[in-house]
């Protein structure tokens, strides 16, 4: 589905993004991954192991960095000629009240959900269009078309990236470049289980009462799975998905449908 496509993922050392490359792996795709852990070079072993004829770079940077963007763009450059998928992953959450959120959270939270995303997506698209084609999917979340209580601030940052989807998508179609958002929901990853654990703590309730909670509102009546995403993923960024663009789609068994 993917053979002999280059592709880069950011924050994929773990969860989503390390599910999302290693699908991509496994059909065919060569893949940079990007992260501040320095286990990522671990993570590019499994994945090797996955596909031995597949070419796996690691990078490890911090992407709220956006200083660092050049670097990175000269390191991909080394590896590999084109560009052919862009996958911005990389981002954080903060369980916090609306009245406890202070100018430095938002701003961290604005830095790497969003910022990283538009400005590594506006150095990478250039490489696209030089082969007037390539795709780029970011991941927001269903917090931004929902809202959040316990992460305005994530929310808020979910809901922008999805408006730069729609920028990308209306300004680079023209050179073959497709631009969509992934919108996953409740996925059973490490960031659910703190996101979990935190509100348990606010709402003084054990964590099964919350985990239920979340459960009560999803009609499939269980939580996704990184698995979930990656194989959605690896679908809207190949051929088979070439006539969508500009659009938002969510991954979450029905709990937000809009």
């Amino acid at each position: 589905m993917l053979q002999g496509k280059n592709a880069i993922v950011t924050g994929s050392y773990q969860g989503i993004g390390k599910e999302v490359a290693s699908k991509f792996v496994l059909e065919g795709a060569n893949v940079v991954l990007i992260d501040l852990n320095e286990k990522i070079t671990e993570t590019a072993l499994e994945l090797q192991n996955l596909n031995g004829e597949a070419k796996i770079v690691s990078i490890q940077k911090d992407l709220s960095n956006v200083g660092l963007i050049p670097e990175i763009i000269d390191e991909i450059k080394q590896h590999f000629n084109s560009v052919d998928i862009l996958v911005n992953n990389a981002g954080i959450y903060r369980t916090e009240n609306i009245s406890d959120i202070t100018e430095e959270s938002w701003d961290q939270v604005f830095n790497i959900n969003l910022k990283t995303t538009f400005f590594l997506s506006k150095e990478i698209v250039k490489l696209m269009m030089e082969n007037e084609s390539g795709c780029i999917l970011n991941l927001s979340s269903v917090a931004g078309k929902k809202g959040r209580p316990y992460g305005a601030h994530y929310a808020a940052s979910k809901a922008a990236v999805i408006s730069v989807t729609k920028s990308f998508a209306e300004a680079y179609g023209q050179y073959g470049i497709r631009t969509n958002a992934l919108c996953p929901g409740i996925i059973r990853t490490s960031m659910i289980e703190s996101i979990i654990n935190n509100r348990s703590a606010l709402e003084n309730k054990t964590t099964g009462e919350i985990e239920q909670q979340y459960l009560d509102k999803i009609p499939l009546n269980k939580l996704g799975t990184p698995e979930d995403v990656g194989q959605f993923a690896a679908v809207i960024c190949s051929d088979y998905s070439s006539y969508i663009n500009g659009q938002a789609i969510n991954v979450c068994g029905g709990f937000e449908t809009d």
